[in-house]
Order: structure tokens, then C-alpha cells, then sequence
């Protein structure tokens, strides 16, 4: 076995250029698909995380059928489902919160909106709300008619901190209701659904105006500090709470245009890798099969010799584990500092977009994403490709193995 090795990485460098170029698709190749795997995850993670603190959380626990009918009628108890909430490990936070349709009202005109009432205390942190106000301030525990609304509403309603608005809905028996609202702040959040239609208050004065007693909540939402920590979170969660008062939906179930584009781009993603995978593929098989058939008349000399034909399939496959195991190698490596340097820095597409666009995000189905992407990389992903990639080198490299002993001896022997 020594000897064949030797005889194998002997015969790679006989021809140098060849053997950099091999091992040099291989590993560039690697490289890009370890990237993209992980340039992918990382937006992904971004836009759900973007989406999900925008909306209720993580996990939303909401009465069975709001979800096809979201009135006040549906709204549940909140006060024990917060308390099995925040008593799960992993939670970073529980938001209770009133969610429901409005006319916003000023001397400028009227605006339907979308009206979410908050503790304000919980979205400190949980919520990208507070840090995009940019005139005023964001909510606080003392505010009883507060309000804060988007640049886009404020701009339309001619509204600015310190100005009125009454806000007129139907409540939960089917009354006109009307409450006075005083804006504190005015957000930015590049979501052109938050910025035009969305006006945030505090829980209690939702709760006034859509006839709710204390306690009550549209939805519950959960927070966690790792994502990947949903299944379990989940499923504890489900065992808490009762399935015919409260049902416990994942954010891909809350916010499916989110999801329904994760799982679109996922797909064009790992076709794409796949069209990478197949170049590097067939540069490999060229490269091999080339030195294999330039080789004919040493291999058809040795077999007359007395050469043991496995001994020649063997120094040939030897050679092509040879360049699959450094090929991966520095495929792997490079591909884990690329991408591990894009996620400490991230890559800024700010300077691609417009002045307006740059300074807020990116918008996936009407959520805000961070202009700066990053990549999200882990062991399973290089490992996986690696793998992927090695395998797929030395498969390749069985063809030519074989080809390697099935040559014309007499014929190469009477040739010069």
C-alpha cells in the first residue's frame, strides 16, 4: 500500500499544472457551495428574525379561530398562558397583545390601519419598534393614550409627536367605539406595511377600545433567544396550554409569506449549488480522464511486464483520493474563512440600493431585513459538503480507474 501511494503522488506532480488546476476547481468549488449554504441560512435567519420581532414572536399563541377570523370575539385569557410561557427554558420574551382593524382620524383626513397594542416594557429589546423611532420616543409604561405611528401615516395625517388623532373601531359586541390617541413618536422601519398602515398603543388602551377585559389578549407572543430552540419550545408549550381554548402556531404557520419565500429561494439556492457541484464535477472527470489516456503506453508496458492490473486500478484510484482528500481540504478551509468572515463583518448592500432604501432594509414579503448580510455557518454545513464533494471526486475517478487497464497492450506496443 506505501509503494502505491508513493507511485500515486509521484504521478500527480509529474504533470503540476494539470494537478493545480484539478485541485484547484475542487477546492474553489467547495468553497462556493460552503458560501452560498451558509449566505442563504444567514438571510433566511435574518428575514425571520426581522419578520417574527415585528409580528407577535417566535411561537404565537392565539384563540383556534383567529386565525380565520381575527375579531375581538376571539380573544383569550392571556394571563395563564403568559405565566406557562415565561416558565419555559429558552424564552427570552412573552408579549401579550391586542391586535385589530381601526380608523385613525385627524383634521388632515382618515386612514385605515392596523392597530397593535403593546406592553411597552416587553418590546424593549424584543422589538425593532423602539430603536426606529426617529422623531419622539417610543411608548412608555405611563402613557395612557399614547401612540406611536409610521413616517408614512404621520406624513399623510400630518402627524408629528405631541398631535391628536381619534381612533374609531367596532368592539367585541359589535359597538362603535372611538378613543382618543396622542402621538409620542414617530417610526421608521423601510416596511411599507408598518410605516403606512400600523399604529402601535399601549395594551390597555386596546383593550378599551375593543370592549376586552384585563388580562385579555388577541395573541401571545414568544420570543426565543435561539431560534433553533423552536421544536422543543413548541412542543412544551403545546402541553401547557389547552388545544380548545388556545392553539400554539410557529412563525411559519403565523407569517406564511415569509416562509413561502424562505422555501422558494431555499429551492433556487440548492439548485444553483447543484449547477456548481456539476461544473466542478465535470472538470474533475476531464482532468482525470486525461491523465488516464495520456498515460496509455506506460500502463500498456507495465501490464506486459507483469504488472497485476489491480495494482494499476489501485495506484489510479489512489491518485484520485489523493486529489479529493486536498481538494476538499483547502475547499473546506477556505470555505469556512470566507464564510465566517462574511458573518463576524457582514457584506453591506447599502451602497447598491437607493439613499431611502439603504437606510432602513431590504423588504421580504413586506418585512424589513438588515441591508448588511451576513452568513450563518455551521459544522453540519461544511461537513456536509465536504463529504459531498469527496464522494463525488471519487466516483468520478472510478471511470478512468478502470479505463486505466483497459488498453490495447499490442497495439500501444508497436506504436512510438
Amino acid at each position: 500500500m506505501n509503494a502505491v501511494l508513493k507511485l500515486a503522488w509521484r504521478s500527480l506532480w509529474r504533470n503540476r499544472r494539470r494537478t493545480l488546476i484539478t485541485l484547484t476547481s475542487i477546492a474553489l468549488g467547495l468553497a462556493l457551495t460552503i458560501f452560498m449554504a451558509s449566505l442563504g441560512a444567514g438571510v433566511y435567519r435574518q428575514a425571520s428574525e426581522g419578520a417574527v420581532r415585528m409580528q407577535a414572536g417566535h411561537l404565537v399563541v392565539e384563540h383556534p379561530e383567529f386565525r380565520h377570523d381575527p375579531s375581538p370575539a376571539h380573544a383569550l385569557a392571556a394571563t395563564e398562558v403568559v405565566a406557562a410561557a415565561r416558565g419555559l427554558p429558552g424564552v427570552e420574551t412573552v408579549r401579550p397583545l391586542v391586535v385589530g382593524q381601526a380608523v385613525v382620524a385627524t383634521a388632515a383626513g382618515s386612514v385605515g390601519v392596523g392597530v397593535m397594542g403593546v406592553e411597552p416594557e416587553a418590546e424593549i429589546g424584543a422589538s425593532p419598534f423602539p430603536e426606529r423611532v426617529v422623531l419622539g420616543r417610543y411608548l412608555e409604561e405611563g402613557d395612557v393614550r399614547g401612540a406611536v405611528v409610521g413616517t408614512a401615516l404621520a406624513r399623510r395625517l400630518k402627524l408629528e409627536p405631541g398631535k391628536k388623532a381619534v381612533l374609531t373601531t367596532t368592539d367585541a359586541r359589535g359597538e362603535m367605539t372611538s378613543e382618543l390617541l396622542k402621538v409620542v413618536g414617530v417610526f421608521q422601519t423601510g416596511s411599507e406595511e408598518s410605516d403606512v398602515f400600523l399604529v402601535q398603543v399601549p395594551i390597555g388602551l386596546a383593550r378599551r377600545a375593543w370592549g376586552l377585559p384585563e388580562g385579555a389578549a388577541s395573541q401571545v407572543g414568544v420570543i426565543l433567544g435561539d431560534p433553533d430552540d423552536l421544536p422543543g419550545v413548541a412542543a412544551a408549550l403545546s402541553g401547557r396550554v389547552d388545544p380548545g381554548v388556545a392553539a400554539v402556531r410557529t412563525w411559519r404557520e403565523a407569517i406564511p409569506k415569509v416562509a413561502a419565500w424562505i422555501e422558494l429561494d431555499t429551492r433556487a439556492n440548492r439548485l444553483l449549488r447543484v449547477f456548481v457541484i456539476f461544473l466542478v464535477g465535470s472538470t474533475i472527470l476531464n482532468t482525470i480522464l486525461m491523465s488516464v489516456l495520456e498515460r496509455g503506453r506506460e500502463f500498456a508496458v507495465c501490464l506486459a511486464l507483469g504488472t497485476p492490473p489491480r495494482m494499476l486500478r489501485a495506484q489510479v484510484l489512489a491518485e484520485t483520493l489523493l486529489l479529493a482528500a486536498l481538494g476538499t481540504m483547502a475547499g473546506a478551509a477556505l470555505g469556512a474563512a470566507v464564510s465566517g468572515w462574511v458573518q463576524a463583518h457582514g457584506i453591506d448592500l447599502s451602497l447598491f440600493l437607493s439613499r431611502e432604501e439603504g437606510a432602513s432594509g431590504v423588504t421580504v414579503g413586506g418585512f424589513m431585513i438588515s441591508p448588511v448580510l451576513r452568513c450563518w455557518l455551521t459544522p453540519e454545513q461544511v461537513g456536509a459538503h465536504t463529504l459531498l464533494v469527496f464522494g463525488l471526486t471519487v466516483g468520478i475517478g472510478l471511470y478512468p480507474t478502470w479505463r486505466s487497464t483497459a488498453v490495447p497492450v499490442a497495439d500501444l506496443l508497436r506504436t512510438r
